[in-house]
C-alpha cells in the first residue's frame, strides 16, 4: 500500500497545484464579471442587450478583453454609448486590479467631468477619453504614473493642465487636441513620440515634438517660480525634519498609561482580524503550493 501511495504522489502533487491554479483563474474571472453586470444599468439598455447577465464567463463580449488565459480583465473600451452615472461606474470599474487600458470614444457622458475615484486605477497604461463632451479632468490623473498613452482630445475641457501633464513623464503618445480653453506648459518628456496638442491654448519649449507655441516669458517665469516654490518647500520640511527639536529629544518618554495601553491592545485585535481576512482572500493562490509541499515532505518520508 505504502508503495502505491508513494508511486502516485508526484503525480497527484501536480495534479493539486494545477487544479488549485485554474480555480483561483476562474474566480478572479467570475468575481470581475459580475462587478461588471453591475455597472450595465447605468449604460443604454441596447448596450446591456449585448450581455447574458448572471453569467460566469463574459470574457470576448463587447468591450472587455480579458489577459493570459483570459481570467481577469486587462482592458474595456466603449464607442457610441451612454452613460448615466459615471460616478458610480468608475467606483466598479476600479475593482478590477489588472486592468491596464480604458477607452471611451464619442460617449455620452450626463455629467461632462471625468471623477476623482480614476486615482484607484494606478495600473492604467492607456486612456482614451475622446469626443465625450467632456469639461473637467480631476487633477487625479496625474497621479497615473504608469501611463504611456492620454487620449482626451475633441472635449471641452477647460483650465490649467500643467500640474497634471508634468506628473506623467512615461507619456508615449499624448493627444489633447480640440479643447480650445485647455491651457498650460508642455514639459520635456523623454518617451515621448506622438504628440498633438492642436487647437489647443498649450504652450511648450522650442523644438518641443508637440508642435505646440512657444510659450511666453512670464509663462515661463510662473513655471520657474511654482517649481522654485515647491523645491525650496521640500527643503525647508527636509531640514526641519533632519533638525527636529533638541529639547524635546532629551526629555524622557513617559510610560504608557491604561489608556494608552488599551489602544495597543485594540490595535493589535484590529491588526489580527485584519490578517485573517487578508489570508481568506489569498488562500486559494496559496493551498496548492502548501498541499504540494506536504505531500512531497510524506512521499520522502515513506522512502
Amino acid at each position: 500500500m505504502a508503495t502505491i501511495l508513494s508511486k502516485y504522489f508526484q503525480p497527484l502533487c501536480i495534479l493539486v497545484i494545477f487544479s488549485g491554479i485554474i480555480i483561483s483563474k476562474v474566480k478572479a474571472s467570475v468575481m470581475d464579471c459580475l462587478t461588471f453586470y453591475d455597472a450595465l444599468p447605468y449604460f443604454s439598455s441596447d448596450f446591456a442587450k449585448n450581455y447574458e447577465v448572471g453569467s460566469y464567463y463574459c470574457c470576448g463580449k463587447p468591450g472587455i478583453t480579458c489577459g493570459v488565459g483570459e481570467y481577469w480583465f486587462t482592458g474595456l473600451s466603449f464607442t457610441g454609448e451612454s452613460i448615466s452615472n459615471i460616478d458610480k461606474v468608475f467606483d466598479i470599474f476600479s475593482s478590477y486590479s489588472q486592468l491596464v487600458s480604458l477607452e471611451m470614444k464619442d460617449m455620452k457622458i450626463v455629467s461632462n467631468s471625468i471623477p476623482s475615484s480614476i486615482i484607484n486605477f494606478n495600473k492604467l497604461e492607456t486612456l482614451v477619453i475622446s469626443n465625450s463632451n467632456i469639461q473637467s479632468i480631476p487633477a487625479e490623473v496625474g497621479t497615473l504614473e504608469n501611463l504611456r498613452v492620454l487620449d482626451l482630445s475633441n472635449n471641452d475641457i477647460e483650465g490649467d493642465f500643467t500640474a497634471i501633464l508634468s506628473n506623467l513623464q512615461n507619456l508615449e503618445t499624448l493627444n489633447l487636441s480640440g479643447n480650445k480653453n485647455l491651457k498650460g506648459y508642455i514639459p520635456p518628456y523623454k518617451f515621448l513620440a506622438d504628440c498633438n496638442v492642436q487647437g489647443t491654448g498649450l504652450c511648450s519649449t522650442k523644438d518641443n515634438v508637440c508642435g505646440a507655441p512657444t510659450c511666453s516669458d512670464d509663462v515661463m517665469k510662473e513655471v520657474k517660480k511654482e517649481k522654485g516654490t515647491s523645491d525650496k518647500k521640500d527643503k525647508t520640511d527636509d531640514d526641519t525634519g533632519n533638525t527636529g527639536n533638541t529639547d524635546i529629544d532629551d526629555e524622557p518618554e513617559d510610560e504608557p498609561g491604561p489608556i494608552s495601553k488599551f489602544f495597543q491592545i485594540a490595535f493589535l485585535i484590529v491588526m489580527i482580524i485584519i490578517s485573517l481576512v487578508i489570508l481568506y482572500f489569498i488562500w486559494p493562490f496559496i493551498w496548492p503550493f502548501i498541499a504540494c509541499l506536504f505531500c512531497i515532505t510524506v512521499a520522502a518520508t515513506r522512502d
